[in-house]
């Protein structure tokens, strides 16, 4: 997925002049590849076995070039039951940032995950874009029972 940059500086929200015109610059001068990808865990936990590779670097990807950014969401990462939504274990986030980081490689740094009971949000950028991704803000709405559990709603 190629990012259209003005469809990107509509929304963007910088501190300064100068960091709105740096990200224009980068933004008119190169694309800003993004791959995204959901998948349903089924409560299951990544293995020390197990590559994510088919996943986070399809075909497309190694003849296209490694994108700017990933964004990865998954889904059912623990079962959905009354003592998971009490629980918030943040040893499942640990699992899959490290399968993730172990996927990806030395050149992505994890900019931002977030968490719903059942749904979990990554974002990795490229080593050298790091420094140009400020003021971060995320948030969850739980929809679920009587309108906020998070057995349904979105990160």
């Amino acid at each position: 997925v190629f990012v259209k940059p003005r469809a990107i500086m509509g929304s963007c929200c910088c501190s300064s002049n100068k960091d709105k015109d740096f990200m224009e610059q980068l933004l008119i001068d190169n694309k800003i590849s993004i791959y995204t990808v959901s998948w349903n865990v089924g409560a299951c936990q990544p293995t020390e076995t197990e590559s994510l590779d088919s996943l986070l670097k399809p075909d497309r990807i190694k003849s296209d070039g490694e994108p700017d950014i990933y964004i990865i969401g998954l889904q059912e990462i623990v079962e959905l039951n009354a003592s998971n939504m009490m629980r918030d274990d943040k040893k499942i986030i640990d699992l899959w940032r490290g399968a993730i980081i172990k996927c990806l490689g030395s050149n992505y740094r994890h900019i931002d995950s977030i968490r719903l009971m059942g749904i979990l949000l990554f974002i990795f950028v490229k080593h050298e874009l790091q420094s140009e991704i400020k003021n971060i803000v995320s948030n969850t709405i739980g929809a679920g029972i009587f309108g906020v559990a998070g057995n349904k709603g979105a990160v």
